[in-house]
């Protein structure tokens, strides 16, 4: 009995940290550049201090396009192309990138998205620390 407590006790705690980890901001102004100007969308987005560090609240019980695309194994290779490599790797997976600024109650944050059919997005830094992690299935030249 004792050793059944015991892992319910080390196991509820770590449940509740990733829960609590997730912080969401609802009803935020995304702007980001189009031909002509700038288009302002209104957006929710979710944070968090691991894994995907910034993404779309449909993105919050890991069922989005975002993250499904990135559980694919693709054979990576970067190079050759011009421009920013982290654009790179957001069309690798399906991707459209974005560089967008977003404005809510508390601040503007600048960051670099990646865009999904069903309006998923994750942050493409986390992108490449996924694809990174994969080892032998990526080939960086």
């Amino acid at each position: 009995m004792s050793k059944v407590v015991l892992i319910y006790l080390f196991f509820i705690p770590s449940l509740v940290a990733f829960a609590s980890d997730i912080k969401c901001t609802y009803n935020a102004q995304m702007k980001y550049n189009v031909q002509g100007g700038f288009k302002t969308e209104t957006i929710s987005f979710c944070t968090r201090s691991s894994g995907p560090k910034f993404f779309s609240i449909n993105c919050k019980n890991n069922d989005c396009e975002a993250l499904r695309s990135l559980k694919i194994k693709r054979k990576i290779k970067l190079g050759g192309i011009r421009g920013n490599p982290l654009f790179q790797l957001c069309h690798i997976v399906k991707g459209v990138p974005k560089r967008v600024f977003i404005q809510n109650k508390q601040s503007l944050r600048e960051s670099t998205l990646c865009f999904f059919k069903d309006k998923s997005f994750v942050n493409v830094g986390f992108i490449y620390t996924t694809l990174q992690g994969r080892g032998s299935e990526r080939e960086v030249i």
